[in-house]
């Protein structure tokens, strides 16, 4: 494929980033990188910080939120949790609950209704718990004034910003503190690097198998399946 087939292809929506029937609620966004990732920070909070972070626990029967699939269902629940516009930033309680995968493929949805070509990247990030680094998604955009793929991260609001003091741009993550998962294997592989300090680490998951198991179809452009 040539480089404009590829740019191309990820302009397209797929079966998990359609917004489906919800397509109007993109029509007035902005095409800003940065506002729309402020946009999408606005709907979503990660469940496992929820409380420490922003003062709100999440009730049981909310858990299986994190668990929708495909925009339309993200939009749907979204809207029936605040019928308001999806630029306006919801309160903590009023946002729906997420991981890092959700906060990602909601940005791709809004980057490729606006005609920029997004992916997701499955990898790990060194600004948790560094020097490890954790088990994360972030999204990959093409910025065509700089002609190059830019990697954002939307998980990441001025709360989340401060608690971690991340500092680089959220919409131009450096790349060494984010690594695809295939580029982990290789680094550790060469011997660049140590596959003890990848994974998830709270819950001791970590290694080479780790890293391989990441190193699939996942860690490539498609949005997670």
């Amino acid at each position: 494929m040539t480089n404009a087939e590829i740019l191309d292809f990820y302009t397209q929506q797929s079966k998990h980033s359609s917004p489906g029937h919800h397509a109007l609620l993109f029509r007035n966004l902005p095409e800003d990188v940065g506002e729309l990732c402020r946009i999408v920070q606005g709907l979503f909070i990660y469940d496992v910080t929820a409380e420490p972070f922003y003062g709100f626990k999440p009730p049981q029967s909310r858990h299986n939120e994190i668990h929708a699939q495909t925009v339309a269902e993200m939009l749907a629940r979204i809207r029936e949790l605040d019928s308001a516009p999806l630029t306006h930033a919801r309160p903590p309680e009023k946002r729906m609950l997420a991981r890092c995968d959700g906060f990602v493929l909601m940005l791709i949805a809004m980057l490729r209704a606006k005609g920029v070509p997004a992916r997701a990247r499955c990898g790990f990030g060194a600004y948790f718990d560094p020097p490890k680094f954790e088990d994360h998604w972030t999204c990959e955009w093409w910025s065509a004034v700089e002609k190059r793929w830019r990697i954002a991260d939307p998980q990441f609001d001025p709360v989340w910003r401060q608690q971690l003091n991340i500092r680089h741009d959220i919409t131009d993550v450096p790349r060494t503190a984010f690594l695809a998962a295939a580029d982990a294997w290789s680094s550790c592989r060469s011997g660049q690097a140590d596959p003890d300090q990848f994974g998830i680490s709270f819950v001791k998951l970590k290694g080479l198998w780790y890293i391989a198991g990441k190193s699939g179809a996942r860690s490539g452009g498609a949005e997670p399946s």
